[in-house]
C-alpha cells in the first residue's frame, strides 16, 4: 500500500504539465522529427521542441505564442 505525506508546501497549478511532456517525448516527438525532417544545424532547437514549447503554452494558460515569456 503506498503511503501518502501531507506537506505544507506551495504547490504549482503547472505541476501536471511535466508527466503531460514526458508522454510527449516518449509517444510523439520521434514521430514529429522524422515525419518534418531534420532542422538546419544553425538552428538550436527540433520541430518537436518546438511544437513541445507552444504545447506548454497552451496547457498552462497562455492563448499566444508571444505568452511562451509569461506563462513558461
Amino acid at each position: 500500500m503506498a503511503k501518502v505525506q501531507i506537506k505544507s508546501e506551495k504547490i504549482t497549478p503547472f505541476g501536471g504539465i511535466f508527466s503531460i511532456m514526458e508522454q510527449f517525448d516518449v509517444l510523439l516527438s520521434n514521430v514529429i522529427d522524422s515525419t518534418l525532417g531534420k532542422r538546419c544545424q544553425s538552428f538550436g532547437y527540433s520541430y518537436s521542441e518546438i511544437l513541445r514549447s507552444l504545447m506548454c503554452v497552451f496547457f498552462c494558460g497562455g492563448s499566444c505564442i508571444e505568452d511562451v515569456s509569461t506563462h513558461l
